[in-house]
């Protein structure tokens, strides 16, 4: 049967209602009037002194909440930036036989007296138990994505320690492994063990370490403002009867990005805020700092490990290289260019899936071998009657 477009059609008028343009410019003025006057140092309090977590998300300011800072110019004679992504093959519960494949790409833009661009990528193929399963869970899902991310920030440490300096390394997406919060210890310790040796690897290198979040969909910024807001337990929202509830409802709602727009200008950034996310905790050390920067067009979100927040030359160098990475890509909103290389250089599209699939049955035939998939996915590809 088609989508049945009359049933869903009240529903996008009913979407298109909540935005109340009117009321939500009205709490938007409000909500940006408190990020320049909330007091960090009372939020940063209330966090530490709760004995039960918020049960949102909440920036934990290292320094203000309002402030902004322009992002100063590069040092003059160039940089060269390394940028990985990934993409894979998930194991296919229709085959006859199970594997995965990952693929890791690996760029070098180098820029100044001597330009030089390099794209590559490392690819493997498991297959093993060993390898399908970590410590008892199949490798799939959400689980895949998190050895993917491993994997990808491996292959970016080595891509970035061939590199001379001044040097950075560009990660796409967030450097908090949310899919392992609540894994078991034994998967969460098999699969941060690695990631926290890369992370001290651009830690003993000095190596700037910046990640990209293209279109932020957090709202750790607007939950700390809430924490400002009022001190009713956040357990008893629903029976409030504080002045502020609208506001503090609203800010529930609103992005980090939106927040933001208007606020900063192009080529500034929001000031450090330390994620207070539980997985975090398993870094060993490596806490992750991130802010808020408009990149020309968008509000990014860049995330690194504390020592490149605490570094000034580290943290300049970093914001610098992704804002001109940003400008350098020429898209409106734009995305920094090496990550663009990067993503192209990873990236398996159907017909190398399809490729990988044949020469495994290849092999099959050439050695006598039945690989039979299975009726329901035979049933899929046959045309339908």
């Amino acid at each position: 049967m088609p989508l049945d477009l009359s049933a869903i059609h009240p529903h996008i008028q009913a979407l298109v209602d909540l935005q109340r343009p009117e009321r939500r410019q009205r709490l938007l003025r409000e909500a940006r009037n408190l990020l320049r006057r909330a007091d960090a140092d009372k939020v940063s309090d209330k966090l530490e002194k709760r004995q039960e977590r918020y049960p949102w998300l909440v920036a934990n300011p290292l320094k203000s909440l309002g402030d902004t800072f322009p992002v100063p110019p590069l040092p003059r004679g160039g940089y060269s930036v390394a940028a990985s992504d990934g993409s894979n093959i998930p194991p296919d519960r229709h085959s006859p036989v199970q594997y995965c494949v990952l693929n890791m790409s690996k760029v070098v833009l180098a820029y100044g007296e001597n330009p030089a661009a390099s794209l590559g990528a490392v690819s493997e193929m498991l297959y093993s138990d060993e390898d399908l399963y970590v410590d008892g869970e199949p490798l799939k899902g959400e689980l895949l994505g998190a050895k993917m991310a491993v994997r990808e920030l491996e292959v970016l440490l080595e891509t970035a320690l061939a590199l001379p300096a001044p040097r950075v390394a560009l990660h796409d997406g967030t450097l908090i492994l949310w899919r392992l919060q609540s894994a078991s210890d034994g998967v969460r310790n098999r699969l941060l063990a690695p990631f926290r040796r890369a992370l001290d690897g651009f830690l003993a290198e000095r190596i700037p370490l910046m990640s990209y979040i293209s279109f932020p969909s957090a709202r750790d910024l607007c939950n700390a403002l809430r924490v400002a807001l009022c001190d009713t337990d956040p357990r008893e929202c629903r029976t409030c009867k504080s002045d502020e509830r609208e506001l503090c409802e609203f800010l529930g709602e609103l992005r980090d990005r939106e927040l933001l727009q208007g606020v900063l200008k192009p080529a500034e950034r929001t000031d450090l805020f330390a994620t207070v996310s539980d997985v975090v905790k398993y870094y060993g050390g490596h806490e992750i700092i991130f802010c808020y920067m408009d990149v020309g067009g968008e509000i990014a979100r860049v995330e690194m490990p504390r020592w490149v927040a605490e570094d000034e030359g580290a943290l300049n160098l970093g914001l610098g290289v992704v804002l001109d990475q940003c400008a350098l890509s020429g898209d409106v909103p734009p995305y920094p260019l090496a990550l663009m290389e990067a993503h192209e250089a990873a990236v398996i599209d159907i017909t190398m899936r399809a490729v990988v699939e044949e020469l495994v049955e290849g092999e099959f035939a050439r050695r006598g071998l039945p690989y039979i998939r299975s009726g329901k996915d035979r049933s899929k590809r046959r045309r339908g009657v």
